[in-house]
């Protein structure tokens, strides 16, 4: 990326593009001479050519990435300038050679530039096949390493997760199977050791016609006796953790850091003798609880130290003493008080080898003591964050004057670090309440609130609103934070993408811009025809920035779910600080899996849990998974006999569409009528919005009494019902132009005119700004929809082209096929690739089926469309993986989509095996 922007053009370079590599990851790190670079990129051509190709491509580098980018050192070496460049390898290495295993294994996702070739240049194949088997063998080793200590530390399921990791890693090495085979022994797992064994002994045979080796043979008959030494550590299967009664889960609170204050030699004219062990409960009793901190009892300090005084109290001294109550920290400091006005310097150091302490001081009038031992606290406070992922923590402290307020913030942050975020905005809210000017702590409840599950205590706009209302007290740097994320809740992401990069072009280590930049590509990117997946990098460099951080770990869980990494994504659940923090990956990870008894204890869990994480268990599943089955059974547990009636018809409605999603919409509508009594207004809306699917055949049986009973429905009048989307009342707010919507797409399906009629209604919309620009999408929609039907394909793109598609209404947009514009972006991409503009095409049809349950009815279709370019395109291996994904979607279907079916399969036939051997 360069200045915010991708560099297309030197990633359509592929030699530039390998020398921008080599410079970054190859070993050791530094320069590197010229000559070298000329063996390897130009070993045919003579010195004078190869120069002015390396000084031409060097020239093309700096232009298009950056000047910064690539230096020299005199005239004879080259190198990357690591400021201004990040590069996975080295990191990778960095946290290896430090120790961090776990952190070096969660950057290696796979050889190094798979699938990447140069011509003419066989040395850098050479180097390159050479440092992919180094990055392989270092990971290797450090997952059996990690499997080692765990195994150690008696955590078997660690130690195995980790042992698998490092077999795969080396399948071709017996000695690798050989150890897992001996760990799983250990721990118990005999048929797993003895199923490693059988995929071990049928890859030799098929791939190299041998048998394993002795040794091995006498490792698993060692299994099978159950000769093995068994470790101590004991095979259990996940806990869940309980579910509350009511709300979504949440964590435990994880343990604080322990924080010592020490008395205070007083000096001056001896007014201020009362602050030698005043400042100790006063600064005690303020730093208890702001954030993870808690003071150590000042009484019983002081009686530990007795007739100590504090001016004899050295550095070493007080640190034992802290030591001794078990505090990570502790505080130190002196009082000056003369002729009524003091001086109060205070210095907090860390218990931590070769740390240095750090020093705060305020002054004023002695009159004013609480005051100003609040803003010491606030000081000392802001020095207890010192990394580039609290830079809000610190600002915090000096942006709002209430104490309370502060410490509500603090402990805010430390549910949000830990994922929890119903805590986090409880505690925000408190912050507001101390301070109704406090900028960050509305810009804090803003951010959250807009989350797609999080309770709305009040709209996240009213929080955005008071935040801009008080960015005064802000620098430009957080004004600029406030204006993205404003304008990431507007819907206006283009604009909020735009100042994030541009933010960080300038603040490259704000972690906060990652993460809303981050959180803007997750939210809005498939509005714009992106994938979701584009958020990886962003995340990524947040948790380079600040490790620990859960929400970032969280969202590239998600990615890496939606990208098929499950290595990965187990991984990063496996890293997770608390069970609890990744409940819905933990049961994606269980029904992907096709472990029974994972899948019977995470069912368990759900029936048992309280009606929004079931909710979201099906959309996951079904969305990560497409175990339309799995999503299925879950969805049937919002139908138990103790949960309410409307949410059995939300559980028919679920049901009807992963139906649909099978191809079965015989299935789907059954469902519908049974939630019809349940539910009558999400039934009646669904119905409505299944018979305009465009690539279902149209049944005019249905359409005409299905448009009666939608003229006929009064939408504004439909009572509020108990949904587990805190999301929905909004959606519910939106009946009346949905029902327009409807009918007008429904009209425009049979080539009706009055159509039109109904755009122009939607066009006339007015009220809520939300569900004005909603409508007014909607109507563009409808018109595009009934060119399409005539025939007028470049009409039908003009008026799709003048949507906006931007919603304010960001906890929906992942969720409601409406505010998605799910049938606008199909109809986009139709009608691309029938001006046969297909890689435009292939994007938006890719950006369908990301998020919504309610758009996977789409995705058989969306591969089959995609297939079909690739094979007008001549890519077979690739159409051949689109038609694989038809039949497996849609193998059960219903015989009116037979036809579908017997498309894919026969042109799969008819490439023959060729194309079998492509995987995705």
């Amino acid at each position: 990326m360069t200045g915010g922007r991708e560099a297309t053009a030197a990633l359509a370079q592929p030699k530039r593009v390998a020398l921008l590599a080599y410079l970054a990851a190859a070993s050791p790190y530094g320069f590197h001479h010229r000559d070298t670079i000329l063996a390897l990129f130009w070993p045919d051509a003579d010195k004078h050519h190869a120069r002015t190709a390396l000084r031409k491509a060097i020239h093309f580098l700096r232009h298009e990435i950056g000047p910064e980018v690539v230096a020299s050192r005199g005239d004879e070496e080259l190198g990357i300038v690591e400021e201004f460049v990040w590069c996975d390898v080295r990191e990778f290495d960095r946290r290896l050679a430090s120790g961090r295993d776990t952190e070096a294994l969660a950057l290696y996702r796979g050889d190094l530039l798979p699938g990447f070739f140069i011509p003419d240049a066989p040395e850098f194949e050479r180097w390159l096949d050479e440092e992919r088997l180094r990055l392989r063998s270092r990971a290797a080793d450090a997952a059996w390493a990690l499997a080692g200590r765990l195994e150690r530390e008696r955590d078997a399921q660690g130690a195995e997760r980790w042992a698998r990791w490092g077999a795969a890693l080396t399948p071709d090495d017996e000695r690798a199977v050989r150890r897992l085979i001996a760990l799983l022994g250990r721990l118990g797992d005999r048929a797993g050791a003895i199923r490693a064994h059988d995929e071990l002994a049928a890859r030799l045979r098929r791939e190299y016609d041998v048998a394993p080796s002795a040794e091995t043979e006498q490792l698993v008959d060692a299994v099978r006796r159950g000769a093995m030494p068994a470790t101590a550590a004991a095979r259990a299967p996940p806990s869940w953790p309980e579910p509350p009664e009511d709300e979504a889960l949440s964590a435990r609170p994880a343990t604080g850091q322990y924080i010592a204050v020490f008395p205070f030699p007083v000096h001056g004219d001896g007014s201020a003798a009362y602050l030698h062990e005043g400042l100790v409960d006063l600064l005690s009793t303020n730093l208890d609880h702001a954030g993870a901190l808690h003071s150590i009892d000042p009484h019983a300090l002081l009686s530990r130290l007795g007739g100590e005084g504090a001016s004899r109290l050295d550095p070493e001294r007080a640190s034992e003493v802290a030591a001794q109550f078990g505090a990570q920290l502790y505080v130190s400091g002196s009082v000056v008080g003369v002729a009524g006005r003091l001086r109060i310097s205070a210095a907090l150091h860390y218990r931590t080898p070769g740390a240095s302490a750090r020093f705060v001081t305020v002054a004023g009038a002695a009159d004013r003591l609480f005051d100003l031992v609040d803003d010491l606290t606030s000081k000392l406070l802001a020095e207890l964050h010192p990394g580039p992922g609290a830079r809000l923590t610190r600002l915090a402290a000096t942006t709002t004057g209430s104490l309370p307020a502060l410490k509500a913030y603090l402990a805010g942050e430390r549910a949000l670090r830990g994922a929890r975020y119903e805590e986090a905005i409880e505690a925000f809210e408190q912050a507001v309440t101390h301070d109704p000017e406090f900028a960050l702590g509305w810009y804090r409840l803003a951010f959250f609130l807009a989350w797609p599950t999080m309770p709305q205590p009040h709209s996240p706009w009213e929080s955005m609103e008071r935040a801009l209302g008080y960015k005064q007290r802000l620098s430009e740097h957080d004004r600029m934070l406030l204006e993205a994320l404003s304008a990431s809740l507007d819907g206006r992401a283009g604009e909020a993408e735009r100042i994030y990069r541009e933010l960080l072009s300038i603040h490259p280590e704000d972690v906060e811009a990652w993460l809303g930049l981050g959180q803007t590509l997750v939210f809005h990117n498939q509005q714009r025809g992106r994938l979701i997946t584009e958020s990886r990098g962003a995340f990524e460099r947040v948790l380079t920035l600040d490790p620990g951080h859960t929400t970032a770990n969280l969202f590239l869980c998600y990615v890496a779910e939606l990208e098929g990494n499950t290595e990965e994504s187990d991984r990063r659940i496996a890293a997770s600080p608390s069970q609890s923090d990744f409940v819905h990956p933990r049961i994606v990870q269980a029904f992907r899996g096709k472990d029974r008894e994972a899948e019977a204890e995470a069912m368990a869990f759900l029936r048992a849990a309280p009606d929004g994480v079931a909710y979201e268990a099906v959309r996951f599943v079904a969305t990560l998974t497409h175990d339309f089955a799995a999503a299925n059974r879950i969805a049937r547990l919002l139908a138990a006999a103790d949960r309410p009636p409307e949410m059995h018809g939300i559980a028919h409605i679920l049901t009807g569409f992963l139906e649909l999603a099978a191809g079965r919409r015989a299935a789907a509508r059954r469902e519908l009528a049974r939630a019809a009594p349940l539910h009558p207004a999400g039934a009646l809306e669904y119905r409505g919005l299944i018979a305009a699917l465009p690539f279902l055949p149209a049944d005019p049986g249905e359409l005409h009494p299905l448009r009666e009973a939608l003229a006929g429905w009064d939408a504004a009048a439909v009572p509020r019902m108990r949904h587990p989307n805190p999301a929905h009342d909004l959606h519910r707010d939106a009946y009346p132009v949905l029902r327009l919507y409807l009918l007008g797409v429904l009209a425009a399906r049979e080539g009706d005119a009055a159509s039109l009629d109904r755009a122009a209604e939607l066009d006339a919309a007015a009220g809520d700004p939300d569900i004005e620009s909603l409508a007014r999408d909607l109507a563009l929609g409808i018109r595009a929809r009934l060119a399409a039907v005539r025939g007028d394909r470049e009409a039908a793109l003009g008026f799709l082209e003048r949507a906006r598609m931007e919603s304010r209404c960001t906890y929906v947009v992942m969720q409601s096929p409406f505010y998605t514009y799910t049938a606008e972006r199909w109809l986009r991409a139709e009608l691309l690739q029938q001006l046969e503009r297909y890689e435009e095409a292939l994007r938006w049809y890719a950006s369908i089926v990301q998020s919504s349950l309610f758009e996977l009815a789409y995705l058989a279709p969306s591969h089959l469309n995609r297939a079909r370019i690739h094979d007008r395109l001549g890519d077979r291996l690739r159409a051949a993986s689109h038609y694989r994904r038809v039949l497996a979607a849609w193998n059960e279907c219903d015989p009116e989509l037979r036809p579908v079916i017997d498309e894919a399969a026969g042109r799969l036939q008819r490439m023959g095996s060729g194309a079998r051997r492509f995987q995705l």
